[in-house]
């Protein structure tokens, strides 16, 4: 395995569920004209270097609301265990042929088109397998994404434990050149930062 990532395909996924501790069925609040998912959807789907946006949720009977509300939208939505994130995030996965993705919650109506296409660019201009907005904390909340490899995907979700599936990425253990490893601060994707 090289490490690298070339320019291909992009999917978004969208980890979306009902369930919150703070506020429950926030995914399905309205903000405005849309609701906080359609704004993340909406969004997602302006960026010009994704081709598709897929919503992944849990089995659980509350989450039914979560695709009912995205039936007949263009989104893809994938429903997998409500226990294990990294088997949800799996299935979304393995729902798309797109070389990369784009990892981001559905609770971040904010999320900016252009810093999803900057990322995907990095990616793309520097050959790595992994890109993230929000790591030491300089981006705002609800900028955060991050752009991975579909190769490094698969790798972590095999040796993943718990939660933790970019974590794995991130893990210098994994079997990944470690030149194709770049975690992006807020810095590159600022107007004005280094190019």
């Amino acid at each position: 395995m090289n490490g690298s990532l070339s320019p291909g395909s992009t999917s978004v996924i969208i980890q979306a569920r009902m369930g919150s501790s703070r506020l429950p069925g926030k995914t399905l609040e309205p903000l405005g004209e849309w609701t906080v998912l359609d704004w993340v959807v909406r969004r997602a789907q302006m960026a010009e270097r994704v081709s598709e946006v897929i919503v992944a949720t849990s089995t659980n009977p509350e989450d039914d609301a979560i695709e009912a509300h995205l039936a007949g939208s263009s989104a893809t939505v994938v429903r997998g265990s409500a226990d294990d994130v990294l088997a949800r995030f799996g299935l979304a996965l393995a729902s798309t042929d797109a070389d990369r993705i784009v990892r981001v919650t559905a609770d971040c109506p904010l999320l900016q088109p252009e810093l999803i296409d900057r990322a995907i660019g990095i990616a793309d201009e520097l050959g790595v397998v992994y890109v993230a907005t929000d790591l030491d904390g300089r981006m705002p909340r609800g900028f955060d994404l991050e752009v991975v490899g579909r190769e490094a995907l698969e790798v972590a979700l095999e040796e993943a434990a718990g939660e933790a599936l970019t974590a794995a990425i991130r893990e210098p253990s994994l079997r990944l050149d470690s030149t194709g490893i770049m975690i992006v601060t807020g810095e590159e994707l600022t107007p004005g930062g280094d190019e």
